[in-house]
């Protein structure tokens, strides 16, 4: 099952392939380190940086559209972290944001791959357009 939604980042971009492209490029990059320093913050109890990490994860789920329901548990983790809770579910939790932000940046990939191939058959189609009725 498919995690993420492009449609509100497309809105967001008025369907612009180059700023699309960015804010994709953007997650790519920045969600695989902090799924490290949430998933070592945990290890290592440091509740901080655990709250820090998830918190930096969060505004980006609904720009690529993960659901709702993943970002609740992001901020249940938050919350956990921000009171230095220990719960029983929270490993599970920690597991599945992971997870799930895991699958995202590889649906992001394929994403990227078809705005980028749709953008240079647009650009290509219009430089042939213009030069055919020379002929």
């Amino acid at each position: 099952m498919k995690c993420i939604n492009l449609k509100y980042l497309s809105q967001l971009t008025n369907s612009n392939p180059k700023l699309m492209s960015s804010m994709i490029l953007l997650y790519l990059e920045q969600t695989p380190p902090l799924i490290n320093a949430m998933k070592q913050s945990w290890q290592n109890k440091d509740w901080s940086q655990l709250h820090a990490s998830v918190h930096k994860m969060i505004p980006s789920f609904s720009i690529i559209g993960i659901s709702a329901d993943i970002e609740q548990m992001a901020n249940k983790i938050q919350e956990y972290a921000s009171k230095q809770e220990q719960n029983d579910n929270i490993s599970d939790m920690i597991l599945k944001l992971e997870n799930v932000c895991m699958q995202a940046c590889q649906e992001l990939e394929v994403e990227l791959l078809k705005i980028r191939t749709k953008h240079k058959k647009t650009k290509s189609n219009f430089f042939w357009s213009m030069i055919i009725p020379y002929f």
